[in-house]
């Protein structure tokens, strides 16, 4: 039996939240024209207060659910409420296009509020109503929709594109070093550069100012052949060929681990022993690897609110980068597009205490 009466509001914020209390007889349930909608609806938004006994539910560890069977009984699931002020059981629905398929009454839906495993803490039947749409072109039937599954799917396409960018450009990399390897090696096979054990060839004149010496030589057309030769001074295009493929090749520099770092926005350093840090390795010729890891304190409201960790180096925009906030399913690591020294922490959900992040980021020229 539904209850057909106006349902009372709270307002916050300057908007108005429907009153839905938990606490309410098994053939009972509330009729809420917020919920109704026509055919082609899509994320629907409706704003709900829940509470027990009259009494705000506290939700700071739980999530809420709309599920239901709609007039053709087929199943529909959504996860897409998002908390707005949990101590006061304020959550807005983004009700997906999926839920307005089928024309007239649902057969059963319910508000449940779970906790992080899945557990229906509590349940409450809500009634409404999908209404026709005659400008629509064309239409589909109606169909199973379980949109913890879809956006499941939709999160890890998103990690394989993320990750097989990321490889490109590792071996855009590593082809860029084995191509200067190979210049190396080149100009030692040409003779450009002296190389111990063999004969060396120089087509061009050398000149030695204070002369050649070496033990127990004989002198064959001035110069002093046969054993160890030592020279204070070379010149000539031998010796500008060497100095350039000394200097062409890479230096690999380890930096020392730091927490030389700031944060923002709903993130801080936790101190002690696991906190976070950096280290990064130059590797010469504008390619360097950055590893950061430990934890982090949030204090992030959710709504994809952004927490951001200032780096003490700058990267170039052809960067590969690879993040994760352990524990939590829905968030977004990455590199700041305008501030490319800038982490980001993205979090649709809230983010309250400390958190292990990591994330590995390869610099490019």
């Amino acid at each position: 039996m539904a209850d057909n009466s106006v349902l009372n509001t709270v307002k916050y914020n300057g908007n108005k939240y429907v009153v839905i209390d938990t606490v309410l007889p098994g053939d009972e349930s509330y009729y809420v024209e917020d919920f109704n909608g026509r055919q082609g609806d899509n994320l629907r938004q409706v704003n709900v207060c829940l509470q027990n006994h009259g009494e705000f539910w506290n939700l700071g560890n739980y999530k809420v659910n709309l599920v239901g069977r709609d007039a053709d009984n087929v199943l529909k699931a959504t996860q897409s409420a998002a908390i707005i002020k949990a101590a006061r059981g304020l959550v807005r629905l983004a009700i997906p296009a999926e839920f307005y398929q089928a024309t007239g009454e649902y057969t059963d839906a319910f508000l449940q509020i779970v906790d992080d495993n899945g557990t229906i803490i509590s349940s409450v039947r809500v009634d409404f109503e999908v209404l026709y749409n005659g400008t629509l072109i064309s239409k589909v039937e109606s169909q199973l929709y379980l949109g913890q599954i879809s956006e499941f799917i939709k999160a890890a396409q998103e990690q394989v594109d993320t990750i097989s960018t990321d490889v490109k450009s590792v071996q855009q990399s590593a082809i860029a070093i084995n191509d200067l390897i190979n210049t190396y090696l080149q100009t030692v096979k040409t003779n450009a550069a002296a190389v111990t054990g063999k004969d060396n060839q120089w087509t061009a004149k050398q000149t030695f100012n204070q002369g050649l010496e070496t033990p127990s030589a004989t002198v064959d057309n001035d110069m002093a052949v046969g054993g160890t030769i030592t020279a204070n001074k070379l010149a000539g295009q031998a010796m500008t060929d060497i100095m350039k493929a000394i200097a062409a090749i890479p230096v690999t520099t380890t930096n020392s681990v730091t927490r030389s770092y700031t944060c923002s926005d709903g993130v801080s350093k936790p101190g002690g022993s696991d906190d976070f840090l950096l280290q990064k390795t130059d590797f010469g010729s504008g390619v360097s690897l950055i590893v950061g890891s430990g934890n982090l304190n949030f204090n992030n409201p959710g709504n994809n609110a952004i927490s951001r960790l200032q780096m003490p180096w700058a990267v170039g925009r052809g960067a590969g980068f690879v993040g994760t906030m352990y524990l939590y399913s829905k968030y977004a690591v990455r590199l700041d597009p305008d501030n490319q020294g800038q982490i980001d922490f993205a979090c649709s959900d809230a983010v309250s205490g400390t958190v292990w992040c990591s994330f590995i980021l390869l610099t490019t020229r």
